[in-house]
Parts: structure tokens; sequence; C-alpha cells
């Protein structure tokens, strides 16, 4: 058995372009510098902030639409806005909806990730917010088996309290703010202190 040195390096403060930042109650967690990175390379990081993302009305599938001029843009947008949704689950609707259209993308397609990137821009210091002790195991199940040997219950939750529906539907601004709350999804706390 051959032995290494080792150095305790502290506490975590960024890894993987995620920064983390111990606070009160637990950490925050965050990739303020990455949206950062994407709004500069799209020149949007000036552009008018906006409070929500697709509405329910939008018609992102569209025949009249002219191909939009540089697919790899495209695809590369796509790539990051997938990566913030490890500490934004709040854009996961969002942006799955666009990245349906990578194959060829369309300009109505590209104004729905600017929208997207618009909502960002509003919201930089924003992340994910895990409470000390929360986590102590996840188990999760997609195999409707569980459902039917009743190993896993499966109980009414009223509409309004569906977290599912932040990730998988366009929803009312009030319903939208209320379920990014229940996520834990807030502003950075270093950044309320001073207000």
């Amino acid at each position: 058995m051959s032995e290494f040195s080792m150095k305790d390096l502290g506490l975590v403060n960024f890894f993987l372009g995620i920064s983390i930042s111990a606070c009160k109650g637990g950490y925050f967690l965050n990739q303020s510098k990455y949206i950062h990175d994407l709004l500069n390379r799209t020149g949007l990081f000036s552009s008018k902030p906006i409070n929500t993302l697709l509405s329910s009305k939008s018609l992102i599938a569209s025949d009249t639409s002219p191909p939009f001029y540089d697919p790899s843009l495209y695809h590369s947008l796509i790539g990051g806005l997938q990566y913030l949704t490890f500490t934004r689950p709040d854009i996961a609707f969002s942006v799955s909806q666009v990245a349906q259209f990578m194959h060829s993308p369309l300009d109505i397609h590209f104004t729905a990730v600017k929208r997207t990137l618009c909502y960002m821009c509003g919201s930089i210091n924003h992340g994910l917010f895990i409470l000390d002790g929360s986590i102590g195991s996840l188990t999760c199940y997609t195999d409707a088996d569980w459902v039917a040997s009743s190993v896993l219950q499966v109980r009414y939750v009223p509409s309004v309290d569906q977290l599912a529906d932040l990730l998988m539907k366009s929803i009312p601004y009030a319903q939208f703010s209320f379920l990014r709350d229940k996520l834990n999804i807030y502003r950075d706390p270093a950044l309320l202190e001073g207000e």
C-alpha cells in the first residue's frame, strides 16, 4: 500500500463553474459568472431584464420563420443554458422547449433563447439555496412498476403545489414565483446584506 500526502484546502468556493458560498443556515450555489459570460457572448448583458420566461401562448413551432443564421451558436447557447439548470431549475421548461429544435433552429427559436437570456440578465445573482441537513438522502423512482407494486404510494397533490409544473410547462408569473421560492431559488444572500 502506497502513501501520499494530502492538503486540506478548506471549504470549497468554486467547483465546475458553480460558486458555493457557506452562509447562515446552509449553502448558496449560483453560476453568476457563467451567466455573465453567456450574456457577454451574445451581446445581451446590458439588455432589458424580463420577469418571465416563455409565455404559454408562445408559437415556438413555425413554418414561416426563416432558418437561424448560425446553428453552432444556437447549439452552444442551448448547451450553456442546460448547464445552468443545475442551479437554476426555474429555467428547465424554457430550455427544454428550445432544445427540441437543435437539429434545425429557426429565428423564432433563437428569439425564445434570447428571452431566456434576458430573464437570466434580470436574475443573474439568483441561485439555489440548500439548507443545512436538508439532503440526507434522495430517492427517486422512474418506473411505473414501483407504483404498481405499492412500494411508492402516490397521493393527490393540489395543482397549485405541484413543483413539476415549474419544470414542465409555462405557468402564470405569480405561480412561477411561488414555486421558484419553494425550490429555494433566491438572490445571493451576500447581496441582500447591503440592502
